[in-house]
């Protein structure tokens, strides 16, 4: 059987090509791709008939583990056949149910396989009689609202067993997007493009326009599928702002939506439900006051600083977790920092750095509001970095790093967690989150002068750049830690070697993707802007400089106007920046 698939926004057509037989089948599992992770479903209904045209339809949904808040989703699907089948029912793994149009509601839970999570199959069954290469097609949509809205997506959407014709306005979509950026000269190599495009497609994952299909946001703007903003506020928004603008605003509005009708916005959100743990610090702030400072337009900005300012005083918590009570302790808010020696204070260090440039941004949109006493309170907060900085501790040859410090204001020794300042810990553990002491120590995104100067100076601050990214297991471009560092020699009296240092990184990025988890998206939006010669302060209204790898870029710009970077007597040799107009 031959096997073909196209999507659209909501829904997607298979094309299926059998050999000639008396018992061709097609298999509706309703449960296996989901339930694969999460084991806790607890509700499944599929529906098997004639629509009024006298086409197979198959339809139901299921109550699904949202893994973000208390209550479960339900996830929608509305199934089209274009072939009458001679045969059709339901199943339960080897059960079949021959004729039964209707199974469920059902407690999916018992049908599980007791070696794991996977579940026994769960859905609908047709059977065919067909010639040699006839051609069947299925098609499907899916909703978080209601198996209507599902019917709906997909009659809007594929209105003609046209297989040929939609795949046509896939490709149309695909081109456009990728068209948006150009990149051309006699330097670009065919696999150059291929790694430059393939990148870009790869930024257009997560998240996804969901307006529309969540019954509580109504028809309000609506962004889903945040799989952490604590990924994508580095450089996929960054992008988004050029390439993407109307999807900002319809980011951030979703985000005035989020507080209105959940009462928080968190880092993660998925099916309409914010997640409980987080990853970083509330970078939701930061993707607000980037759009804010770079006058994305169709926000009311007021709202949106209810965003930021309710992160600003109820969250900033010592540990990822939900707020049933409408806010926690916090001992950042409190003391300034997150100690590392009492219970559950998981990341205390990276979330403190995260925390205090959190603040700088809130200052940022505080002040341009007219909020001069909260500008006055986030700014003195974003120096709390300050207060974790250990200038007495030695490791790699240096000294001076970010370090956990104790309640009782005393720095903790270095212990198991800690062997040497390049020791890189893992996710949701003491003392830094998915990176090293090193890594962090470097981030200081709103004061990296004040940074270099604790560092010991310029000479000391680049010596440190270079060590730490050209040995790759100290700053490493495999995650979110250690990607914005290549580009702070832009702060310094010799830019150039942020030129030799991200060229070292870019050695990691071939052919076959990203060097590490692409977190939707964000290291292929760090590749676009790594060889175009420019990259966000994220959360900030300025651009570092790097030299481009392309002899020209030119973006297509939804106003119409064309932004275009020209690196003029490029070459392998001839790589760094003269001057600039």
């Amino acid at each position: 059987i031959d096997c073909a698939l196209t999507p659209t926004e909501h829904s997607v057509i298979y094309k299926f090509k059998y050999p000639k037989s008396e018992n061709a089948g097609l298999v509706l599992d309703a449960a296996y791709s989901i339930c694969r992770h999460f084991n806790n479903v607890s509700e499944l209904v599929v529906t098997v008939e004639q629509d009024e045209n006298g086409n197979t339809v198959i339809y139901g949904s299921g109550e699904f583990d949202s893994y973000t808040e208390f209550a479960p989703y339900y996830q929608y699907f509305y199934a089209v056949v274009s072939k009458k089948p001679k045969r059709f029912g339901t199943f339960i793994g080897s059960e079949i149910y021959e004729n039964k149009t209707k199974l469920g509601p059902i407690d999916i839970s018992h049908y599980s396989d007791v070696k794991g999570p996977f579940t026994k199959g769960i859905g609908a069954f047709l059977q065919f009689e067909t010639e040699k290469d006839e051609e069947v097609f299925f098609k499907i949509g899916i909703s978080f609202k209601s198996v209507q809205k599902a019917k709906e997506w997909l009659e809007t959407e594929i209105t003609e067993w046209d297989y040929d014709a939609i795949k046509q306005e896939t490709e149309n979509i695909w081109e456009a997007e990728l068209g948006k950026i150009e990149i051309s000269g006699e330097n670009v190599t065919e696999e150059q493009k291929r790694i430059f495009y393939s990148m870009l497609n790869g930024c257009h994952r997560n998240p996804r326009d969901r307006t529309g299909d969540i019954a509580k946001f109504g028809e309000a703007d609506y962004v889903d599928d945040h799989l952490t903003v604590w990924d994508t506020a580095r450089s996929l928004y960054p992008l988004y702002t050029i390439t993407n603008p109307d999807f900002v605003r319809k980011t951030v509005n979703s985000f005035i939506t989020r507080l209105a009708v959940n009462g928080c916005v968190r880092d993660h959100s998925h099916a309409g439900f914010e997640r409980r743990l987080g990853q970083g610090g509330d970078y939701v702030d930061n993707v607000i006051v980037e759009a804010y400072l770079k006058n994305i337009e169709g926000v009311d900005w007021e709202e949106a600083y209810k965003v930021v300012k309710d992160n600003a005083e109820n969250w900033r918590n010592d540990q990822p977790c939900w707020r049933p009570d409408g806010g926690l302790p916090s001992t950042y808010r409190e003391m300034g920092y997150i100690p590392g020696d009492t219970e559950k204070r998981q990341m205390c260090c990276s979330r403190t750095l995260e925390y205090s440039y959190n603040d700088y941004l809130a200052a940022q949109m505080a002040k341009g509001l007219g909020y001069k006493e909260d500008y006055e309170k986030y700014i003195k907060r974003s120096e709390n970095w300050k207060k974790i900085w250990n200038p007495d501790v030695e490791s790699d040859g240096f000294k001076g790093y970010i370090w956990p410090k104790g309640i009782n204001g005393d720095w903790i020794e270095k212990n198991e967690f800690l062997p040497n300042a390049a020791f890189r810990c893992a996710s949701w553990k003491p003392y830094f989150y998915e990176g090293s002491c090193f890594e962090y120590s470097f981030y200081v995104p709103h004061d990296i002068e004040g940074l270099i100067e604790k560092m010991g100076g310029e000479k000391l601050f680049l010596e440190r750049l270079h060590y730490g990214i050209e040995k790759r297991t100290v700053i490493s471009i495999d995650n979110q830690p250690g990607m914005h560092q290549a580009f702070l020699p832009n702060h310094t009296s010799e830019p150039w070697h942020t030129t030799e240092l991200v060229e070292t990184q870019l050695k990691e990025f071939n052919p076959d993707g990203t060097p590490g988890n692409d977190d939707s998206g964000c290291f292929c939006a760090w590749y676009i802007f790594a060889t175009i010669g420019i990259y966000p302060a994220a959360g900030q209204d300025f651009y570092y400089l790097t030299s481009p790898k392309y002899d020209k870029t030119v973006f297509s710009l939804d106003s119409g106007k064309k932004f275009v970077i020209k690196a003029k007597n490029l070459s392998s040799q001839n790589k760094y920046i003269k001057e600039v107009y």
